[in-house]
């Protein structure tokens, strides 16, 4: 049984490959590969790079030489690729934790809806902005997240930092910070990771107070 191109493609790649056809014939070469989903005598599909040349006959085209590259594997790989990326999407969009992405110069590039609700900032009054400009950092704290930052670009590990922000309406809120580097196009930036910790940290606060008065008051029973 004879195939021709037709039986291995849809009527809109058909459609494509006649458009690319006459224009070889016209112009004598084809300006960029062509791009074609065949399917495959056991039903599964491939995809091929093309490339096509008139062959002519005393002035006159008579054939069309092509030549195919099969370039399965990598779609296959670029589709994984972007369902990955995704799936990172969505989880970055719903997780319970603030996250700030931060390039090499200290400039917020993007945060997650988590971030804007967390602290009450719009997202627009963050991105753009360097870090250490942003009015959640106290300025005690300052120095501190600058020092860190330097070590994470130059490489070092960060480990949890429990850290008190303030949000837009001045409200006081302790997170827990970690960070990392990652790695986007060919860009490194730093992810910060803030996980909201006031309840407990309050409730650990509370209790160290309670337990120091109930020494203060041991240590004043003893001297009676």
């Amino acid at each position: 049984m004879n195939l021709s191109f037709n039986d291995l493609i849809d009527e809109e790649q058909f459609k494509r490959a006649i458009k690319v056809t006459k224009k070889i014939a016209e112009t004598g070469k084809q300006a960029e590969p062509g791009e074609y989903k065949l399917r495959t005598k056991d039903g599964n599909y491939i995809y091929i790079e093309t490339y096509s040349i008139p062959v002519k006959k005393k002035g006159k085209i008579y054939a069309f030489l092509g030549i195919a590259k099969n370039i399965t594997e990598l779609r296959i790989a670029e589709k994984h690729l972007k369902e990955s990326g995704e799936r990172h999407r969505a989880l970055y969009e719903n997780t319970p934790f603030s996250i700030l992405l931060i390039n090499s110069v200290g400039e917020i590039v993007d945060c997650n809806p988590r971030t804007v609700e967390l602290f009450e900032y719009k997202k627009s009054e963050l991105i753009g902005k360097e870090f250490r400009k942003v009015q959640a950092i106290q300025l005690k704290d300052l120095q501190l997240l600058i020092d860190l930052f330097k070590r994470m670009i130059s490489g070092e590990t960060l480990h949890r930092v429990d850290i008190q922000l303030r949000k837009k309406d001045g409200t006081l809120i302790w997170s827990n910070l970690q960070a990392s580097l990652v790695e986007i196009g060919n860009q490194t930036y730093v992810q910060a990771i803030f996980h909201d910790i006031d309840q407990h940290k309050k409730a650990d606060i509370t209790m160290e107070e309670q337990l120091k008065y109930l020494k203060e008051e041991l240590e004043s029973l003893k001297k009676k």
